[in-house]
């Protein structure tokens, strides 16, 4: 576990050889996030990066979608632009937050944005963080549902690599993506890996544990996914069925 701890919400920055990385809040987050969920490729051989255009969304409509205020958004893509997880482009020219201080008028120039390193903290598929950036507003977690799932990646693959059993406790999800967690919170963090087990996207097996007389819930992740699996289509669930998915696994345990 002490492998994964390094790892809370942070994602490589452009310079990928220096190893820049750079902390984000759950809503700086949620902004990445959507803004890569809805970005298209760009295939060519010299450039090969996501982009979004800003004629594809407004900021009210995406902050609304998101469950955030438009000065939260405002302030989460100024973080992004700083530690280069997002360029504001003007056609094929960078403009930078330096450059709108020299000359203020650029603040409202530019066409696009070019998302410089599409992985979280593993490489999901972007089909997956959409399909899980949908649960968001009905999960009321401030975006983090794209960043736990992410994180469980990293470490099921580290033990997968070490050949080493994958376990983890809910206290464990709690100190790694809460500051100040409870009860209420745990409940969160089992609904949360009820989802992804519904979905077909984990597989797990739960075992009652006992320490200093206080019975948890150990889940031992045997499988993921980083894309859709094929059977989650032929489900056809949505954020909608999120009521029906829960209580259907909480009788089945």
């Amino acid at each position: 576990m002490k492998r994964t701890k390094s790892l809370e919400r942070y994602f490589y920055a452009a310079d990928y050889e220096a190893k820049i990385k750079s902390k984000l809040t759950k809503k700086q987050f949620l902004v990445y996030t959507y803004l890569l969920a809805n970005s298209k490729w760009n295939a060519n051989s010299d450039e090969r990066h996501y982009y979004i255009y800003f004629n594809s969304f407004t900021v009210s409509g995406a902050a609304q979608q998101i469950g955030i205020s438009r000065p939260t958004w405002n302030s989460a893509i100024e973080k992004l632009r700083k530690e280069n997880l997002i360029i504001k482009m003007d056609g094929k020219r960078q403009i930078t937050l330096e450059h709108e201080k020299e000359e203020p008028s650029l603040k409202f120039s530019g066409d696009h944005y070019r998302i410089t390193f599409p992985e979280t903290n593993a490489p999901l598929n972007i089909k997956l963080i959409s399909y899980l950036l949908e649960f968001s507003l009905f999960l009321n977690n401030s975006g983090n549902i794209v960043g736990v799932y992410s994180t469980l990646y990293q470490y099921w693959n580290s033990c997968m690599n070490n050949n080493s059993k994958c376990c983890i406790s809910i206290n464990q999800l709690l100190k790694l993506f809460e500051t100040n967690y409870n009860k209420i919170a745990g409940k969160y963090y089992e609904m949360l890996m009820c989802l992804f087990s519904a979905l077909g996207l984990i597989s797990l097996k739960m075992t009652k544990k006992f320490y200093m007389g206080q019975s948890y819930t150990e889940y031992e992740i045997l499988f993921m996914n980083v894309s859709i699996p094929d059977n989650l289509e032929a489900k056809s669930y949505g954020p909608d069925d999120i009521e029906e998915i829960i209580k259907a696994i909480e009788n089945s345990i």
